[in-house]
């Protein structure tokens, strides 16, 4: 069940990247032909663009730790069922010593004809 909601977080992960890639490299003001930007605008511009790159390395290293999570428990999962849950198989000789011989089985004649 953890494993899905990894799945639905990476897929939000991955729209926030898009959202922010194309929010960052969209707009750009030389091609609309507005004036140039006065220091306050060149700040807050500076500022945003700060905050959309730190936004980015943010979700880029969520998404890899998400995966590397769900890497690590796929992997505790089958070392769970495979190893420790898991009732070992018998071998040939194993099942050998547990079958009872026809010797061994109702010796009494009486009471195999009851």
């Amino acid at each position: 069940m953890a494993i899905h909601r990894v799945d639905n977080t990476r897929i939000v992960t991955v729209m926030k990247l898009g959202f922010v890639v194309k929010t960052l490299f969209h707009f750009k003001r030389i091609d609309r032909g507005l004036p140039k930007l006065t220091l306050e605008e060149f700040y807050m511009s500076m500022m945003l663009t700060a905050h959309l790159l730190t936004s980015f390395l943010f979700l880029t290293a969520s998404m890899c730790f998400s995966m590397e999570g769900m890497i690590m428990a796929q992997a505790l999962m089958v070392k769970v069922l495979l190893r420790v849950t898991r009732i070992p198989i018998p071998t040939a000789r194993d099942i050998y010593e547990c079958v009872t011989k026809a010797a061994d089985f109702e010796v009494d004649l009486p009471s195999a004809f009851r």
